[in-house]
């Protein structure tokens, strides 16, 4: 019996982990993500379903933002932040996740 248990604890522990993606974003100018800017700088980056939160140094919540995961046919070597500038703003549109298939594209 307390080996299942053990066994359930850790199989439930390792879903909830796959659940919730994190990745590490240094933006080197300031960008806006859907009505926020955000300054230049270091952030963390959670996957959450159709969401991506944006916090800082200690966990605290900057700003989320609604988007799509798509799925690339080969790894991205480097993680490459796609911009487009418009009315003098630079507008974050898209993250491609080094190591991984996943392009972030924001609504």
């Amino acid at each position: 019996m307390r080996t299942y248990l053990l066994l359930t604890m850790s199989m439930l522990l390792g879903a909830s982990m796959l659940s919730a993606k994190s990745y590490s974003i240094h933006l080197s100018d300031p960008c806006t993500v859907g009505n926020t800017q955000l300054k230049a700088g270091d952030y963390k980056l959670n996957l959450e379903g159709s969401k991506a939160v944006f916090s800082e140094g200690n966990d605290k919540k900057v700003v989320e933002a609604a988007v799509k995961v798509e799925d690339s046919s080969a790894k991205f070597t480097n993680t490459a932040i796609d911009t487009s500038n418009a009315s003098g703003k630079t507008r974050l549109e898209a993250i491609e996740l080094g190591g991984t298939k996943s392009r972030i594209v924001f609504n």
